[in-house]
């Protein structure tokens, strides 16, 4: 995985020095604005979760209000995490997201754990579960009486992905217009459940909602609620891919957090809207024997009508890919600009400006894990990876507030918050590890699996000639079949050691 250097331009694919001096560079383009980032944050936090099963913070917590409270303090927690990424994201406006902060605060090694993890499970895996989610949702109102078959889910999933991944090879405004378009479909899917709630309402259907039953049941152990916070945190997950982004967003350090304030606002207001609206017509009991809250709900309200849940539900999908897919093939750029992945995957189209091989592999991997059965578990091992990524940026924030004080902060987050998100972080952690040390020990290997390959890949500088002509050929050929040339020179901010590709 060590960069190639002397890659030859193909005859009819403009040079680096002539792309630079040009108006039109090969660069990313700064075409995100901040009604764009606002919806690609809401388009990947609202995935299905709202609409299929909110049980698992209704389980852990034993109550309604409970419940509630939970909802409100995970989504506060998310929007201070989310600002927290954002003040290293004012310091270090790079593509790459997390894996750019942890390159620059701690080092190579670390930051290839984090892409090796992202590259070949996190990300792609993820791809795979929301085209998976979405075709079940397409394909399941013809199939009203009894489950579809697997390898139909499958075939329309990967439909799905290419749909997806030729959209996202075009112009980015292009992308992020469709993006804003799914997203409207999911907040509309979402209002039909509110509307439907606040009918049920003046209808007189509180009894769910008396304040002497909404605390009923609820929970007294800490150890409960802690996973009904973790259950929470992770519904309001996705708002990392925007940092992923920040090449490409316009002003960033003002878009991004009018962005994040603005999404998670409207994210936690209208999941505890459409909460309450199940409540209205649902019992506690209901709620935690559907497998999908939302259609239940709707063949309650609706009748006939509720078929349109699952078209809203799939959109909800596709539109998270959409967005995941935006933000993941950045962090794959990011690697391979770095040297941390093979240099092809850094390369950008001469024509659209957008990382068509980093969007290419990912959609591969995605496939693969399409056709596994036990994608699944491996989501479960790389969500307790998340975490610790998470936390080890906040405590990099806390290194940089102590080590680099005086270092411009174009945004700023209180400490105090800060710490309250880390201490939070901290006991989740503890807590996963105590529950499930199996599981989340297998995936703290799963990520230590990258130090050999760091260390043959990237590390080790005098790899045989014979393989390095390959790599030189193999890279020469696919620049010339895809019409893809390395980044052109990027501003970077004062006191940037980092080289140019």
């Amino acid at each position: 995985m060590t960069k190639y250097k002397g890659v030859k331009q193909a005859d009819d694919t403009p040079s680096i020095s002539t792309a630079s001096s040009s108006s039109d560079k090969v660069t990313l383009k700064r075409d995100i604005g901040v009604i764009h980032a606002t919806t690609v944050i809401m388009g990947i936090v609202i995935g299905s979760g709202i609409f299929v099963s909110p049980k698992a913070i209704l389980q852990n917590s034993g109550s309604i209000g409970m419940s509630l409270i939970i909802w409100i303090l995970s989504g506060i927690l998310s929007q201070i995490s989310c600002m927290c990424i954002a003040e290293l994201g004012g310091m270090y406006p790079r593509a790459g997201g997390i894996y750019a902060f942890i390159l620059e605060v701690l080092g190579p090694l670390p930051a290839f754990l984090s892409v090796w993890s992202d590259f070949l499970i996190k990300k792609t895996c993820f791809y795979a579960v929301l085209a998976l989610t979405s075709a079940t949702y397409i394909i399941q109102p013809f199939y009203r009486t009894c489950d579809p078959p697997s390898n139909a889910i499958k075939l329309i999933a990967m439909v799905i992905v290419v749909l997806v991944t030729l959209l996202n090879c075009g112009f980015i405004r292009n992308v992020t217009r469709v993006q804003t378009v799914l997203t409207g479909a999911k907040v509309c899917a979402l209002l039909i459940v509110i509307i439907g709630g606040i009918v049920a309402l003046s209808q007189g259907k509180t009894e769910n909602l008396q304040p002497s039953k909404v605390f009923e049941g609820t929970t007294t152990d800490v150890g409960n609620i802690a996973l009904a916070l973790y259950s929470g945190m992770f519904t309001y997950s996705g708002w990392e891919f925007l940092f992923m982004l920040l090449e490409e967003v316009r002003d960033p350090n003002k878009n991004v957090p009018r962005a994040v304030h603005t999404s998670f606002i409207s994210v936690i207001a209208l999941y505890i809207l459409t909460n309450i609206a199940y409540f209205s017509v649902m019992t506690p009991e209901e709620v935690l024997n559907s497998n999908a809250v939302a259609v239940t709900f709707a063949e309650r309200t609706i009748g006939p009508a509720a078929v349109i849940i699952p078209i809203f539900v799939a959109c909800s999908c596709a539109g998270a890919l959409n967005g995941a897919m935006l933000g993941g093939s950045r962090v794959t750029f990011a690697a391979g600009r770095e040297g941390h992945l093979p240099e092809f995957l850094s390369m950008i189209s001469v024509k659209y400006f957008t990382p068509w091989p980093a969007l290419m592999i990912g959609s591969i991997i995605g496939f693969i894990y399409i056709c596994e059965d036990g994608i699944i578990s491996l989501i479960e091992y790389m969500s307790f990876v998340a975490l610790i990524e998470f936390l080890i940026v906040k405590l990099s924030l806390l290194y940089l507030r102590w080590k680099k004080p005086n270092d411009e902060r174009p945004v700023k987050v209180n400490i105090v918050l800060a710490m309250c998100t880390i201490l939070s972080d901290v006991a989740m952690t503890f807590l996963a590890l105590y529950k499930q040390p199996t599981k989340n020990g297998i995936a703290i290997l799963l990520v230590l699996s990258g130090v050999p390959v760091y260390l043959i890949g990237v590390r080790w500088k005098s790899k045989p000639k014979p393989f390095l002509e390959f790599m030189r050929k193999l890279t020469h050929t696919l620049q010339k079949t895809l019409m893809v040339v390395p980044p052109a020179s990027i501003a970077k901010p004062d006191g940037d050691t980092h080289k140019d590709v």
